[in-house]
């Protein structure tokens, strides 16, 4: 139960907050200084560095995979709305990712495949639950923090990754030698005196 509170519970708490002000930001500043295309990746931005915070990964490069996947979104959504979620899904999944190259391929088809997924649901979501613009971004900007979260999560919880297993081995073996050596050099310290 930690482990899900932790790892989708508060994003979407976060991601809904960010919605909010996103929108107050955006209505007061809209045609002025934001422009339209920057919708969708301020608010990808704010779900995917909320997820990055409890993912452990660095908040800048979350943020930063959140923005280029909504600008990927904002770009392809008006000519292929199903594209640009798939391809926005990849890029959340795979930027997000830890571990090597078969790691972040699966995150990557993993949000190609959920992402859009949740796009199609939560639009209509919004639709039938509209009372208002402040409530139906709060919902819409959870609902894309509950895609991040849910994209983020990882296929199996591992007991140790294999790379910190195998430095940790390293650094007993490092310190076991350590030990040695100070072992012997005491041993000849002492046949000198």
């Amino acid at each position: 139960m930690k482990r899900i509170n932790g790892s989708i519970i508060f994003p979407v708490l976060l991601s809904g907050a960010w919605g909010v002000v996103v929108l107050m930001f955006y209505s007061s500043f809209y045609g002025t200084i934001i422009p339209y295309g920057l919708y969708y990746p301020l608010l990808l931005s704010g779900a995917a560095a909320a997820s990055g915070i409890f993912r452990g990964v660095p908040v800048s490069r979350a943020a930063f995979v959140g923005f280029a996947s909504g600008f990927v979104y904002t770009l392809l959504s008006f000519i292929f709305p199903l594209l640009g979620a798939v391809l926005a899904g990849a890029v959340l999944g795979g930027g997000i990712a830890h571990g090597g190259k078969p790691g972040i391929l699966l995150q990557a088809l993993k949000g190609a495949l959920l992402f859009p997924v949740f796009v199609v649901s939560g639009f209509y979501l919004s639709v039938l639950a509209f009372s208002g613009s402040a409530p139906t971004v709060l919902l819409w900007a959870s609902w894309l923090g509950l895609a991040v979260g849910v994209i983020t999560t990882p296929f199996f919880k591992s007991a140790g990754s294999p790379e910190r297993s195998g430095l940790d081995d390293r650094i007993r073996d490092f310190t076991g030698e350590a030990r040695g050596i100070e072992n012997e050099l005491r041993e000849f310290y002492e046949k000198m005196r």
